[in-house]
C-alpha cells in the first residue's frame, strides 16, 4: 500500500500528515456514500485552519498582538467596512514604516449575527494600532507563549465561517494577509506503511505535543490519516528547511480521484 508524508516546517512548529493517497487503499472499494455538505465544509475548515495556522506560526510570536478592532456609534455597511478597514492598513504600514518597522499582519471580518468587527494578528505596536485605527475600540490581546498557534487559528475560522459562506460575501476570503509572509509549504514523500500505524517518533531537538497526535478516515475518501505536530525544544530551530520529497502544489482535494455523482460534486462548491 502506498503511502505518504507531508512534512511542514513552520517556524519553530512542524506538522506532519502521514496517509494514504486515495487510489492506494488497500482493498477495492465502491463510491464513499452519505458524503454531506457539512462533513465537506467541516473538512474544508479543518484544512482552512491548518494552514492559517502555519501562516500564524511561521511569522508571528508572543511579542505580537491579536486585537480586535470595533466601530462606535453606527454601524458601517460591510462595504464601508472593508474600505475602512483597507485605509487602516494603509496608515498603519506607512507609520510603521517611519519606526523602521516591517508591518506584518493576518485580518479576518466577522459581521453576521452580531457588529461588523476585524480581528487582526500583527506585530506593530498597540499604540500605533490604537493611533491608526480611529474608528471605535481596540480590544488587545498579547499572543500567547506559543509557538503553536493552532487553537488561535481554529478560532479565527470559526469566527468567519458563516459570514464567508454568505453569497453576497464582501470579503472574498475567509482571512488576508500583508504579502511579506512567509508562507509555509509542505513538502511530500513516500515513506513506509508502518508509519501510518506505529506511534510517531519526534526528530531531534523535538518534542511531540501529545493531544495533536490524532488517527482517522479522512470523511471524504475514507482512507487513513495520521496526524500529529512537533514543536522545537530551543528558541533556535534546527530545521528551518525540510528539502525532502516534493513541494505539495495545491490544498489537500480528492475531488479529481473520486467518481462522484453530480450532485455530490457540487457540494464542493
Amino acid at each position: 500500500m502506498k503511502v505518504v508524508r507531508e512534512f511542514c516546517v513552520a517556524g519553530p512548529v512542524i506538522d506532519v500528515t502521514v496517509r494514504v493517497p486515495s487510489g492506494n487503499h488497500r482493498k477495492p472499494r465502491g463510491q464513499k456514500k452519505n458524503i454531506t455538505k457539512e462533513k465537506v465544509q467541516k473538512n474544508n475548515d479543518r484544512m482552512a485552519a491548518k494552514k492559517l495556522a502555519r501562516i500564524l506560526n511561521a511569522n508571528f510570536d508572543k511579542t505580537c498582538w491579536h486585537d480586535t478592532l470595533t466601530y462606535q456609534a453606527e454601524e458601517p455597511a460591510a462595504e464601508e467596512a472593508a474600505r475602512r478597514f483597507k485605509n487602516f492598513i494603509a496608515r498603519a504600514r506607512r507609520a510603521c514604516r517611519k519606526m523602521g518597522i516591517e508591518f506584518k499582519w493576518v485580518a479576518a471580518t466577522e459581521y453576521l449575527n452580531e457588529r461588523i468587527h476585524h480581528h487582526l494578528i500583527t506585530n506593530a505596536p498597540l499604540d500605533l494600532i490604537k493611533q491608526c485605527w480611529g474608528n471605535g475600540h481596540v480590544l488587545p490581546r498579547p499572543l500567547d507563549e506559543g509557538p503553536n498557534y493552532s487553537k488561535l487559528a481554529e478560532y479565527i475560522i470559526k469566527e468567519t465561517t458563516k459570514t464567508f459562506r454568505m453569497e453576497d460575501c464582501t470579503f472574498g476570503s475567509r482571512y488576508s494577509h500583508s504579502r511579506n509572509l512567509v508562507i509555509p509549504v509542505p513538502q511530500v514523500e513516500e515513506v513506509s506503511e508502518k508509519q501510518l500505524f506505529t506511534d510517531p517518533v519526534a526528530r531531534k531537538g523535538y518534542y511531540i505535543v501529545q493531544d495533536s497526535v490524532r488517527r482517522f478516515e479522512h470523511p471524504i475518501t475514507g482512507l487513513e490519516h495520521l496526524e500529529y505536530i512537533m514543536i522545537s525544544l530551543d528558541e533556535e530551530p534546527r530545521i528551518k528547511k525540510y528539502t525532502k520529497g516534493r513541494k505539495k502544489t495545491r490544498e489537500e482535494n480528492y475531488t479529481k480521484y473520486i467518481n462522484y455523482t453530480e450532485e455530490q460534486q457540487s457540494l464542493w462548491k
